[in-house]
């Protein structure tokens, strides 16, 4: 842990009050790191606020900086709703204190428990098991325990005085973990679940060459159909271009409606991947955007950049009364007032065949009254034109560098 490199900095350790997060804490503690605690209590059992007091008092006798925070569940999926809870969380106070490494306290037997079930599902991952460390949005993910069992965690504890809680609910069969925990590996041997670890991780690596392999060659978010009917490993190739998790029998659905539809879009959470004029267009992480300007300057976004010269088709004036200014993704009913008269933004797209999935992430700029004052490839409206243009804009299909 000390070699990790964050020694300097404050890093966020998630402590849930278990002996595997207690012990990890602890450890952390010893060597110096400067830590603060986030600790998530969800209200739904009854030693839910026992396991609150147990992170609280330590983090008082150590003086440890620590959050607490109390969600309402609101959701069908629990696990899932708990797991978006607590990275929220984390980065909050990851943010609060600037730094972007978390530490979690996964353990050898959260590792092959996650195997199995990764494994009885039969669907793809990117990493098996779970990752020593992985990346979540712009923030390091350290789980420096992933290779100690627990056994050995809550015997650290007590040997050490650490007070800590156990989850009764861990001694349920309700959840699959639990059920695999309690009686499909219950039997297995340190020795044994080091061995799985070492194979798994060596699998992982040669399969993570595989997968670099294919994603340095589909770089690129638009396909002729015959470079895609030419691909072999069509599976990799989807999820490289949406997420990894996809099973094969969804893989083969979205193959399917590649193969036999004309046109088609297809949405796997924010990832887009459409098929229109013997195309293939793949997009990840699509969502509305809106970046707000005080002043006109050179700028680089994802799907639009600003620009030092461009055609008057990427060009406006933008007047000190307009700003700040709004740059947005298109919105259903978007209008701009021509010199000709007004015209829809959505008429623009059919006219020059604007590929659907670009529609979705062309900017349109706003002035500070809610004005449509430019949109590129239209140009400006009626009071923005002119031959004196101050701002000049690429869209995503313009850029040379995306």
């Amino acid at each position: 842990m000390k070699d990790i490199g964050c020694s300097n900095s404050y890093v966020i350790v998630g402590v849930s009050g278990g002996p595997d997060s207690m012990a990890l804490l602890d450890l952390l503690r010893r060597i110096g790191m400067k830590v603060v605690i986030a600790h998530v209590n969800y209200q739904k059992r009854p030693t839910a606020d026992r396991d609150e007091k147990i992170v609280k008092d330590y983090a008082k006798r150590y003086g440890i900086p620590y959050f607490v925070t109390r969600p309402t569940y609101h959701k069908d999926n629990f696990q899932a709703w708990a797991r978006e809870v607590r990275y929220s969380f984390y980065k909050e106070i990851a943010d609060i204190f600037s730094t972007r490494s978390i530490f979690l306290a996964h353990n050898l037997d959260d590792y092959i428990e996650t195997l199995m079930m990764q494994m009885k599902r039969g669907s793809f991952h990117k990493h098996y098991g779970i990752a020593k460390f992985s990346l979540h949005d712009d923030y390091q993910i350290f789980r420096p325990l992933i290779i100690y069992p627990k056994s050995l965690l809550e015997t650290y504890c007590q040997k050490n005085a650490i007070e800590y809680g156990v989850d009764e609910t861990n001694l349920e069969d309700d959840y699959t973990r639990n059920y695999l925990r309690h009686h499909e590996l219950k039997d297995l041997t340190l020795k044994a679940k080091l061995e799985i670890y070492k194979i798994s991780e060596d699998i992982g690596k040669r399969r993570d060459a595989y997968l670099q392999m294919i994603e340095d060659r589909y770089q690129r978010d638009i396909y002729s159909f015959e470079e895609y009917e030419q691909i072999i490993d069509k599976d990799a190739f989807l999820r490289l271009k949406t997420r990894y998790e996809l099973s094969k029998e969804h893989l083969k659905e979205i193959k399917r409606q590649l193969e036999d539809a004309e046109e088609v879009m297809i949405r796997i959470d924010k990832s887009i991947i459409s098929k229109e004029r013997n195309s293939i267009y793949c997009l990840k992480n699509v969502e509305p955007y809106v970046y707000i300007y005080n002043k006109i300057a050179l700028d680089k976004k994802r799907f639009y950049t600003l620009v030092s010269k461009a055609d008057n088709f990427h060009a406006c004036t933008v007047y000190d009364s307009d700003l700040p200014i709004k740059v947005r993704s298109f919105k259903d009913g978007d209008k701009i007032v021509m010199r000709y008269g007004t015209k829809k933004i959505s008429r623009f797209f059919i006219d020059h065949k604007i590929p659907k999935i670009y529609r979705l992430i062309w900017p349109v700029v706003e002035n500070r009254e809610g004005e449509i004052i430019f949109t590129p490839g239209i140009g400006a409206n009626k009071t923005h034109y002119s031959t004196n243009n101050n701002l000049f804009m690429l869209e995503y299909g313009n850029m040379e560098d995306r």
